[in-house]
């Protein structure tokens, strides 16, 4: 199994170096049923990174921004005040670290899905994002348009879960 910039492998769900999850998990947890679309709040300090990325994960008919937030008290509120079904964080954050979010945010509801989107993609970044509980790492550089690829596989997933159609 070989890395390719994130924890999971190209068999959606599976993690590297953890404990493996099956796609069921995510759509059964995270994905509220009675909402019918997958919301995400978006954390990230740039104002353009920010704006191409809300642009990309909107091209989804199924995905609601429900939020943005360039620091981390502003995250935090969103978050707490919007329940998401995902989170899409920046490691780098004025005010805090992205990795004082992505605990708090697991601490609160662990069936949240995590998204950690940064520059820093060093190995030492990616273990602790992984200790802290993120579901999904990807390098700015290098794996942007993963982001938008994982909320449409999640919503995938939760479709044909709720058709009956379950492959676990």
């Amino acid at each position: 199994m070989k890395a390719v910039g994130n924890f999971t492998d190209t068999r959606f769900g599976k993690f590297l170096n953890s404990e493996m999850r099956a796609p069921a998990y995510y759509a059964s947890v995270a994905i509220n049923e009675n909402r019918g679309r997958l919301r995400v709040l978006l954390v990230e300090d740039s104002l353009p990174v920010r704006t191409r990325m809300r642009s990309l994960i909107e091209e989804s008919v199924l995905v609601t921004i429900i939020g943005e937030a360039s620091t981390a008290a502003s995250a935090m509120m969103l978050f707490r005040e919007h329940e998401p079904d995902a989170v899409v964080l920046d490691l780098q954050l004025e005010g805090s670290t992205g990795y004082t979010i992505l605990e708090e945010i697991k601490r609160a509801r662990a069936d949240c899905i995590a998204i950690v989107l940064t520059t820093f993609a060093i190995p030492e970044c990616r273990e602790k994002c992984r200790e802290l509980g993120a579901d999904f790492f990807f390098e700015k550089s290098k794996e942007f348009e993963r982001v938008p690829e994982t909320l449409s596989a999640l919503i995938a997933q939760r479709t044909r879960i709720g058709s009956g159609h379950d492959e676990a």
